[in-house]
């Protein structure tokens, strides 16, 4: 089983197709190779300094009493993609964990505190976008 983390530009289909031609060109006539697609999602990008992100910076600083730290990261949420272009709104997403929170592990975890001030941030974000 294969994840590919697409970036900007790259089209789900299109990465399908190279693996695919790949696959074929490296597997030995002996070999029967089948390639089974079971999803994709194109990359998403917001820009720095769209209206939503400006007032989530905000939003994050008046909640953590610190600025956020802007990361880009290579998650794939397939429905993050889908809203944005569906919709044409920019999606943010603010994460709460910490480094020990182990996400996607089998002892994933989320300390309650970053929760509870997670949902206060979101609220903020909220309030300071009506602004």
């Amino acid at each position: 089983q294969l994840s590919f983390r697409l970036v900007p530009a790259q089209e789900p289909r299109e990465i399908a197709q190279l693996l695919r031609r790949h696959i074929a060109t490296v597997t030995p006539a002996t070999v029967d190779a089948k390639l089974k697609i079971t999803g994709d999602s194109s990359p998403v990008i917001i820009a720095r300094h769209h209206l939503l992100l400006t007032a989530a910076t905000r939003a994050i600083y008046k909640t953590w009493g610190v600025p956020p730290a802007f990361t880009r990261s290579g998650g794939t949420i397939s429905l993050v993609s889908h809203l944005q272009q569906r919709f044409a709104i920019p999606i943010i997403l603010l994460g709460f964990g910490l480094p020990d929170d182990d996400i996607h592990a089998p002892n994933e975890k989320l300390n309650l505190f970053n929760f509870f001030r997670g949902v206060e941030t979101i609220m903020q974000v909220l309030k300071e976008f009506q602004r």
